[in-house]
């Protein structure tokens, strides 16, 4: 509770006009310690205020009831086996264009490495970091619709596969469960993961199991690149999906999970989907 002499500014200037107090250093050391006290009371208040801010949004992070796997999963299913198109929905008939400047810019360089792109739809990333040189390159999905689609898209843009250095020997689309699928079903942790579409795709309440999945699927000192979408303040954050993301939500949920970020940048119009443009933002973090 706040102290009624240092409720306001005002009240403080009262105190410091009152009657003069003998001697100017007895004055002096009094209107220090005044302000001090203020000073104490603001800081007291402002501590109040934030403990009960984190207090609301822990109480409406527990009151949002937990969306079954199942539900989950089904949603996603339905989706599939209604016929989704090449560009329709989330699926933009391409990778996006951030990724394949990332890369071919060589700011991230996968060439040798086992790249893991869960939620991947029809495999548009699986074969672009196949082409960029990863030695493995796998996606999940948990719909076997879009498992058949995936791979026959990696049939029609990698050639089919002949040649043991083809890409297309490198990149295969498996259905899993990404919050239990092991990566010793092919070949062990991971090097590169790649998020894009998929973060925003959790319910809320699934978050934390996301965060430990991707700490759980890269080795130690592996790489996950974050493509964050839709970032959008003013957008219901129970709304969705896609739900809408921030930098500070995905510091909270990785950060604890053992990733260190290394960069975090808002990506430029040029390189981001016309519909998308002005709400991503691309993360690159580092597996401790």
């Amino acid at each position: 509770m706040l102290r009624p002499d240092c409720r306001s500014f005002g009240g403080l200037r009262a105190l410091l006009t009152q009657s003069p107090i003998p001697g100017q250093g007895q004055q002096q050391r009094q209107r220090a310690q005044l302000q001090r006290r203020h000073r104490d009371c603001s800081s007291r208040a402002r501590t109040v205020t934030a403990a009960s801010s984190m207090r609301q949004d822990a109480s409406a992070a527990s009151a949002a009831p937990r969306m079954g796997e199942d539900e989950y999963f089904e949603r996603w299913h339905s989706i599939w086996e209604g016929g989704l198109q090449r560009g329709e929905r989330f699926d933009l008939g391409h990778s996006s264009p951030s990724l394949q400047h990332l890369l071919g810019s060589k700011q991230l360089d996968v060439v040798g490495q086992r790249v893991l792109v869960p939620g991947c739809g029809r495999g548009y990333d699986v074969a672009t970091f196949a082409v960029a040189g990863a030695t493995r390159s796998v996606g999940l999905e948990i719909s076997e619709i879009a498992v058949r689609e995936a791979n026959a898209y990696l049939d029609e843009a990698l050639g089919g596969g002949a040649g043991g250095s083809s890409p297309r020997v490198a990149a295969a689309v498996h259905p899993g469960n990404f919050f239990t699928w092991s990566p010793s079903d092919d070949g062990g942790p991971f090097d590169v993961g790649y998020d894009y579409t998929f973060g925003c795709a959790m319910h809320p309440t699934h978050r934390m199991d996301w965060a430990a999945a991707w700490a759980r699927l890269l080795r130690p000192g592996g790489t996950l690149v974050t493509l964050l979408f839709p970032v959008d303040p003013a957008a219901d954050p129970q709304h969705g999906p896609p739900y809408p993301v921030s930098e500070q939500l995905y510091r909270g949920l990785l950060q604890p999970a053992g990733f260190k970020l290394e960069s975090m940048d808002k990506v430029q119009p040029e390189h981001s989907a016309a519909a998308r443009a002005g709400r991503e933002w691309l993360g690159v973090w580092r597996r401790c």
